[in-house]
């Protein structure tokens, strides 16, 4: 926007995390953070969870650019999918000291 020859759009890497496609998707996405989101703050700290959520975000819009370019994108899809990666490693990484490791990952 500000130079026609210079693409200068870098906050549509971020801005699909925050919209959503309809109130269903909305109430999934609350949902999910209001579970798993929140045991993972309380695991590893709202820094490193903020870190995750928002390069796994990131990465999820830029990933999906690259396979389907030209798509309109929405969600959080990606940074959900970071957050439940970050669970399984941080099951995989502790799994001695669980009694029921697998019962964890369920």
């Amino acid at each position: 926007f500000c130079f026609d020859d210079v693409p200068d759009q870098f906050y549509r890497a971020l801005l699909p995390t925050f919209m959503h496609a309809g109130v269903v998707h909305v109430l999934i996405s609350l949902v999910f953070q209001a579970t798993i989101l929140r045991d993972m703050e309380k695991f590893v700290g709202w820094w490193r969870i903020g870190f995750i959520y928002f390069a796994s975000g990131i990465g999820g819009t830029m990933f999906s650019a690259i396979l389907i370019p030209y798509q309109p994108e929405v969600g959080a899809s990606g940074a959900l999918y970071g957050i439940l990666a970050t669970l399984i490693v941080e099951v995989i990484v502790n799994w001695k000291i669980y009694k029921y490791p697998c019962l964890e990952l369920s």
